[in-house]
């Protein structure tokens, strides 16, 4: 198949052309394939986001998005489309020429982030078509209610909680909100299987995170084993594999957080009793500092755009939040969204949705630091990701989106992002906090 191509759009936004081809695909499978007289036209599309998928010009996926409705909205219908209390998906199809292709569970994570990224505690609710049951189980969805026959055809309302709504099919599979990038594959490196039994699971993975499925030239390679992800660097086979575990070892939080642990971020992001910020980690890269903001208490949204980085956290935060000594409060205050970047203009409509109080920003910058253990780990990421030469353009982006404050993380000696002195700093001894407000919390 050809590159697939993501959009979604409200009503007003939709071309003519897009509006015929989205009524076109709806009426060929679900009116001629089905043989289901019915009036598609219901009045609800002006409600909706619009989540389609294109290869070569061609819609060959679709779905439409509710998110849930305020009290002061109104519609003239609460049966499978806009609805109060909780965010809904249908109209959910692949065109017959692109079946066989897993379209529709990209179509769908797709569609599931768009409605958390609305209301990330609002359950999602489905009118399925009885046949696809395992389908949506495989989502996370759970049977309510009864069997009933819509249109002449069985059909079983389903909900998807918003407390698992972090834990995909694999907990690293995502889908971007925003239209992915053309990547050529050799800049990205391959998912493979690091043990022939996790072959199948291996190769599902690469499809679902959009990676290469065979070994190519990149200096990287991510392995699946038995117990998670791992990074390894091809081209220095002495070095460790990079391994991200909230849980075990140097990282394990279990042992290592206490109440004054790190503090100068913790300030820095305003943090105190009694008032804990809802915070985006816009450049999450491996987690920790967001870990720290979200063990003092704050709902924290990891986002990162580098993929390979991004399977590495949605695994290490997955694994975390099953986790008999920290899984309660990961589950409960830490989410992944799927890779992207809040310049990504699409992206960061979709967060404007539900703004984050603060964002915190620590964008790469050369690393100095001797320490053999740190050194392993930024050497890697150096090399994987680069430093972020669009690292300026973050502040205004993140100013423009948070409602409170951006903190900015620099070493101790680097000039101000984008040249732009903050209003107040926190420092610590290798590193400072530039903080940036915008209004008292």
């Amino acid at each position: 198949m050809s590159k697939l191509r993501w959009y979604s759009k409200t009503f007003t936004a939709l071309s003519l052309d897009e509006l015929y081809q989205i009524l076109a695909l709806r009426q060929q499978v679900f009116v001629v394939e089905q043989q289901c007289p019915y009036q598609d036209a219901d009045g609800e599309d002006h409600l909706a986001l619009h989540v389609m998928g294109y290869v070569d010009g061609d819609l060959v996926a679709y779905a439409r998005v509710f998110a849930a409705l305020n009290d002061d909205q109104q519609t003239t219908t609460l049966n499978h489309g806009a609805s109060h209390g909780a965010h809904r998906i249908g109209r959910v199809i692949v065109a017959p020429k692109a079946r066989g292709e897993q379209l529709g569970r990209q179509l769908m994570h797709r569609a599931m982030q768009l409605a958390f990224a609305a209301d990330p505690d609002t359950d999602i609710l489905i009118g399925a078509q009885t046949y696809l049951l395992d389908f949506y189980h495989s989502l996370g969805f759970v049977d309510e209610g009864h069997e009933y026959l819509e249109d002449n055809i069985p059909h079983q309302d389903m909900r998807l909680s918003a407390a698992h709504h972090s834990q995909p099919t694999h907990p690293a599979a995502s889908s971007d909100t925003a239209e992915p990038k053309s990547i050529p594959q050799t800049e990205l490196p391959a998912l493979l299987a690091g043990d022939p039994e996790l072959a199948p699971a291996a190769l599902h993975l690469a499809q679902e995170l959009q990676l290469p499925e065979g070994a190519n030239e990149h200096p990287f390679v991510l392995e699946l084993t038995q117990e998670g992800l791992q990074l390894r660097w091809q081209h220095h086979p002495k070095v460790n594999p990079l391994v991200l575990d909230f849980t075990g070892g140097k990282q394990a939080w279990r042992r290592q957080a206490g109440p004054q642990r790190d503090e100068a971020i913790v300030r820095a992001l305003g943090i105190q009793k009694g008032h804990r910020p809802d915070i985006l980690d816009a450049t999450a890269g491996l987690g920790r500092d967001g870990m720290i903001l979200a063990h003092a208490g704050c709902n924290l949204r990891f986002l990162e755009r580098n993929r390979a980085i991004h399977a590495l956290l949605s695994d290490a935060v997955y694994r975390a939040s099953h986790d008999a000594h920290i899984g309660p409060w990961v589950s409960e205050r830490v989410r992944v969204l799927p890779a992207g970047s809040i310049l990504e203009p699409a992206y960061a409509a979709q967060l404007m949705t539900r703004p984050p109080m603060a964002i915190y920003l620590d964008p790469m910058f050369p690393h100095r630091d001797k320490s053999a253990a740190v050194k392993k780990d930024m050497q890697m990421l150096q090399e994987l990701v680069g430093n972020d030469q669009d690292s300026n353009a973050l502040l205004d982006a993140a100013l423009g989106l948070a409602t409170h404050r951006v903190v900015v993380k620099r070493p101790a000696k680097a000039p101000f992002l984008a040249n732009r002195e903050p209003h107040a700093q926190v420092t610590s001894k290798k590193h400072r906090f530039d903080i940036y407000i915008k209004q008292a919390y």
